[in-house]
């Protein structure tokens, strides 16, 4: 069964390839819990096969947006050659992978979100790519991840203790990211639920140890435990300090780390409630098809269930952007039947990238466009309904 999703064999002989041949490898994953989960279950999966990963990259998305972009290239250049290993991301980045190859680089993608035109990497796995047999496509990219490591650590010594491990982040990374929870997702989050309470990683006993005050359910511990890993953020080194969480065995980083994340999503929570109130205020009796609404004064790590939150409430396709000095960046949540990043497609020549999930997409566009991509959009929203 783990051979019928497309390349995954390959993905997994590409590895094996570059640890025997001791290339540098580089793992570049988002920053969100899927993204972070799946940088750890690979590190860990080329350690225990006796390989070493060089470096880490996690993109700062208020100042590079999603996925691979030029400033990460040009930090990653000394490396070249290498392997990167792209996971959560990758599928919308034709261009920046051109220039990857250019510069030396090798590239595997490990990504669940819709192809809009299959870049030039190595390998990329994707479920959602032309030509994949597979019947299921809604995996996490941590769930996918977790598939190749199945498939890489077959006979490993080590090859019952890590899947139990990786279960965990993958059902994670499945719950954080809404994968419907059916099918192959069913037996993860079935088999991840039932390992988190056991865990072995002392990021995870910690993270829960906080998050399970009194007899809340595990379901109820989980959520607490994505929301506190969705308030992390990257560092000077373009390291996710949920990702130097998740690794560490260092009780008094991790419980620093839980300290942070614990004030920041407060201060999350209070902000977003805020620019929910302002969008209502601003759309008040408003005849739009589409709310596109933003500021100056949101952050980015608020955006995407700001947008969640609008969309529920008015039943109508949420763009909303954070207005940098010359560049701003969005998230979009549309409803049930609504295909965001096809309706962003019809103005891609107007944005610098997108893409992400039908119902929950990002882009990134210069401030000049704005009006022009509001105008477009509603365009062909109203068009088709």
């Amino acid at each position: 069964m783990l051979r019928k999703i497309k390349n995954l064999s390959l993905a997994a002989k590409r590895i094996k390839k570059a640890i025997l041949h001791n290339e540098d490898i580089i793992i570049y994953g988002d920053v969100d819990p899927d993204g972070v989960t799946s940088v750890t279950i690979i590190k860990e999966t080329i350690e225990a096969l006796g390989g070493t990963v060089k470096g880490y990259y996690f993109p700062e998305r208020s100042k590079e947006g999603y996925g691979l972009n030029k400033t990460a290239l040009k930090f990653l250049n000394s490396y070249a050659p290498a392997l990167i290993i792209m996971v959560d991301l990758g599928v919308g980045n034709y261009e920046e992978i051109k220039l990857a190859n250019k510069t030396g680089f090798s590239v595997v993608i490990i990504d669940h979100h819709k192809v809009l035109k299959m870049p030039p990497a190595e390998v990329v796995v994707d479920p959602k790519q032309p030509e994949e047999t597979y019947s299921f496509k809604e995996f996490s990219a941590a769930g996918l991840c977790y598939k190749l490591s199945q498939l890489l650590l077959k006979k490993n010594i080590r090859q019952a203790e890590m899947e139990r491990s990786f279960s965990e982040l993958a059902c994670l990374s499945t719950i954080a990211d809404m994968m419907p929870i059916k099918k192959d997702n069913q037996g993860i989050v079935e088999e991840g639920m039932k390992n988190i309470p056991l865990s072995s990683r002392l990021g995870l006993q910690l993270l829960m140890k906080k998050c399970s005050p009194g007899s809340s359910s595990i379901e109820n511990t989980v959520q607490k435990m994505i929301a506190l890993l969705n308030a992390s953020r990257v560092k000077q080194n373009h390291l996710a300090e949920s990702f130097l969480l998740l690794t560490s065995n260092d009780a008094e980083e991790i419980n620093d780390f839980l300290i942070e994340f614990s004030t920041r999503s407060a201060e999350h929570r209070l902000e977003r409630d805020k620019a929910v109130q302002e969008i209502g205020g601003r759309v008040a009796g408003k005849e739009t098809s589409i709310i596109f609404e933003g500021s100056k004064h949101w952050s980015v790590p608020i955006a995407g269930s700001v947008a969640s939150i609008v969309t529920k409430q008015y039943h109508r396709p949420a763009f909303l952007y954070v207005q940098g000095p010359k560049i701003s960046t969005g998230s979009v949540r549309v409803p049930k039947g609504v295909d965001s990043v096809k309706l962003m497609e019809n103005c891609s020549s107007l944005l610098i990238n997108f893409g992400g999930h039908p119902q929950a997409s990002g882009f990134r566009l210069e401030n000049k466009n704005l009006k022009k991509f509001e105008k477009c959009l509603k365009e062909h929203y109203e068009d088709k309904s």
